[in-house]
């Protein structure tokens, strides 16, 4: 558990780092016009992203409540 709760920081700055990307690729209008499968995909993938970030923030919190106990 020590290990974890040392990586998930790491991690969870890493899917924040996706998760802004595919915010950043999502706000440019033109994919909706020009390729609507990729914003489809973009936002399957952002609610994975989101889904992992949440799950993550929620074990490192965890971890590290059970460290300081």
């Amino acid at each position: 558990e020590k290990i974890e709760l040392e990586q998930l920081p790491v991690k969870i700055d890493e899917l924040e780092q996706e998760q802004l990307l595919i915010n950043q690729r999502l706000s440019d209008p033109e994919i909706y016009k020009n390729d609507p499968q990729l914003m489809i995909s973009l936002k399957e993938k952002l609610i994975v992203t989101t889904n992992q970030l949440e799950l993550s923030m929620r074990r490192w919190e965890f971890l590290l409540q059970r460290s300081d106990s």
